[in-house]
């Protein structure tokens, strides 16, 4: 055959479909636009033009979005439950490796899975004077001559 390679034209150059396979199949597993477009050869205006005018684009966009999310959360559970090797220095020499886990990335995780259960929690109780009830006082003034028509609720009454 022609000794074109598939998804580029006669001069050489990729086809706008064959760039935005290769930036979607990097983007799915690098959840970085920036890194995905770097990687792919991808102009970054292009990605967010395509988004604006490309139906089709935009709906493979958001898929492979929900897949780079599923990276995140797949490498999030993997620090939080394995966690990382940190070199230790001594000397200014390495001299071993320490395991560190992320509890932070722990709780996030909880937090995002059973919301119910690990929320964050905040009560505020607003009491008055000794512990009592708030105490309300209601005006009514008379717009126009701004002149208060009742100065209580028992003078409503």
């Amino acid at each position: 055959m022609g000794g074109r390679t598939i998804g580029h034209n006669k001069k050489g150059k990729r086809s706008k479909e064959k760039q935005q396979a290769d930036f979607l199949a990097r983007f799915s597993t690098l959840a970085s636009v920036s890194k995905a477009c770097k990687l792919s050869r991808v102009p970054r205006s292009n990605i967010y033009d395509w988004l604006k005018i490309d139906t089709q684009f935009k709906q493979l966009y958001d898929l492979t979005a929900d897949q780079a999310l599923g990276a995140l959360e797949d490498e999030a559970v993997r620090r939080a439950f394995e966690g990382t090797n940190r070199p230790v220095f001594q000397g200014g020499k390495k001299v071993g490796l320490i395991r560190e886990y992320s509890d932070t990335l722990l709780i996030v995780l909880l937090k995002a899975r059973a919301p119910e259960k690990y929320k964050d929690r905040m009560y505020q109780e607003l009491t008055g004077k000794g512990g009592g009830p708030v105490a309300t006082e209601l005006k009514i003034i008379n717009i126009a001559s701004k002149v208060p028509l009742a100065q209580s609720e028992e003078e409503i009454k």
